[in-house]
């Protein structure tokens, strides 16, 4: 019981001693905790109140003062796996300045007379600076990916008839989709046997 009141009145002159702090012993505190963790020389603080109402620090012991026990500092360890500013800088910079992807080639809802099911596929980029980046144009069909590189255009032989869905875009070098294109669909007519 007497452990307990003992420990409530040290909070409370704690307490207390934190909201009589002016800037002159803020800055004495700053000084008294770098010292404390200076090394363990420096370990032992002492404070005792002087006649007109300051306290007064030291490391020095004596009968009037009360020895301060601080806090162990917490270190936090940076995380060296960030990306580079310099990379992320580029990337933001290119997805700012790219104004344009879009599939010109096949034309949307569009018919292809095709026997050979060959198809053409080209986009527009706008600006161009998929080689500047090292991004990566990365081509759909029907939601499979079917190219990736830095091709504007491609040639895809003995595509199935029927309807087909296009959609391109940019990736960066770490895999991210910078920009997405419109869909684009597109009708493959080819000449089957028995018709």
């Amino acid at each position: 019981m007497r452990l307990s009141r003992g420990i409530n009145k040290f909070k409370a002159s704690w307490v207390n001693w934190l909201r009589d702090l002016t800037v002159k012993h803020i800055a004495v505190s700053t000084v008294v905790i770098l010292l404390s963790n200076a090394g363990s020389a420096w370990a032992e603080i002492y404070v005792h109140q002087q006649k007109d109402g300051t306290r007064k620090f030291t490391d020095q012991p004596s009968n009037e003062a009360q020895k301060i026990q601080l806090p162990v500092p917490i270190v936090v360890p940076s995380d060296d796996r960030e990306m580079p500013a310099s990379q992320v800088n580029q990337d933001q910079i290119a997805t700012q300045k790219y104004q344009l992807l879009e599939i010109v080639k096949p034309l949307n809802d569009s018919i292809i007379r095709e026997n050979t099911g060959n198809v053409q596929i080209k986009v527009a980029i706008e600006p161009d600076m998929i080689e500047q980046f090292n991004h990566q144009i990365v081509m759909y069909i029907d939601q499979h990916e079917v190219a990736r590189g830095t091709a504007r255009s491609i040639n895809l032989s003995n595509m199935d008839r029927g309807t087909h869905e296009i959609q391109v875009a940019i990736e960066d070098a770490h895999g991210n989709t910078l920009l997405t294109s419109d869909k684009r669909s597109f009708h493959l007519q080819r000449y089957r046997i028995g018709q």
